[in-house]
């Protein structure tokens, strides 16, 4: 079996460095490539990764005209896997990931020859807040649902956009509980649930009849939520590994940016509302 990690990358060449080493690191016997997609980054951080990854045989850089978002400059590294590197398993993960498992390629070939799985994801856990991210939840969203969260982002975006969101905001860290809502860790395999994006693992069963990984219709936000409809209706079997573990530091790449709350809220928000009505067209 051939394995490819697709890796993509925005302004931060530390974490995508870190990202690569803790591949390298674990997996020396093994057939893969590693591809780092660049996202139009701009900032010089993909020449510093390239300097420094130019020795190693089995990673391959990718660059995109512009910002393309995460799911079509994703893809661009799933369609070279896929077509040029002739991948069975494509490893998507996010650059802020770090690898913490040595058996990850065992488990996801048992994954797939036992368990029929289509997408595994693993134990996602946050180095923001300890929490761990996956499952995502049992997918079991309604158009209506839907349409009532698309509402509440317009809200959302309107009063940011005229300046009240941040009064908002104060009042509400003044009057409530400021304890986080840290998810726990997930001990059993669960199938058929929503997987988090950080990390997912297309196998064989998705890789042979899928030419995407994610809809291309969508510039962030809502991935998983498209693509695990999309799983549904072509009988994917999407699975939970809790034997998988990783690490994600979490919005490094938008937080580079350096850019004001109100500008990153807009961006969220509108990114929200677009990608939820293409989530709509997927709903049946």
């Amino acid at each position: 079996m051939k394995y490819g990690f697709v890796i993509l990358h925005y302004l931060t060449d530390t974490d995508t460095l870190e990202c690569i080493d803790s591949i390298l690191e674990r997996f020396h016997d093994a057939d893969y490539e590693i591809v780092v997609v660049d996202n139009h980054s701009g900032n010089g951080s993909i020449e510093r990764i390239r300097e420094k990854t130019e020795s190693y045989q089995k990673i391959h850089i990718l660059y995109n005209e512009e910002n393309l978002g995460f799911a079509r400059g994703n893809n661009v590294g799933y369609v070279y896997c896929k077509k040029t590197l002739n991948c069975d398993f494509i490893f998507v993960l996010n650059n802020d990931i770090v690898l913490n498992t040595d058996n990850l390629l065992v488990y996801a070939e048992e994954d797939w020859e036992q368990r029929d799985a289509a997408v595994i994801g693993p134990d996602i856990e946050s180095l923001a807040d300890c929490g761990h991210q996956n499952p995502m939840g049992k997918g079991n969203t309604t158009k209506s649902a839907v349409r009532k969260s698309i509402l509440r982002y317009q809200l959302l975006l309107l009063l940011n956009r005229i300046g009240l969101y941040d009064l908002i905001l104060r009042f509400k860290k003044n009057t409530s509980d400021s304890t986080p809502n840290v998810k726990t860790r997930v001990e059993r395999m669960l199938t058929g649930y929503q997987l988090h994006g950080a990390f997912m693992i297309f196998t064989p069963a998705f890789v042979k009849k899928m030419d995407e990984a994610f809809c291309d219709e969508t510039f962030m936000y809502m991935e998983e939520s498209i693509l695990f409809q999309i799983c549904k209706q072509r009988g994917f079997k999407t699975i939970y590994d809790p034997r998988m573990v990783v690490y994600h530091k979490e919005d490094s790449a938008t937080d580079a940016l350096n850019i004001k709350n109100r500008d990153k809220r807009t961006f969220v928000f509108s990114n929200i509302i677009k990608s939820s009505r293409i989530l709509l067209k997927y709903l049946r």
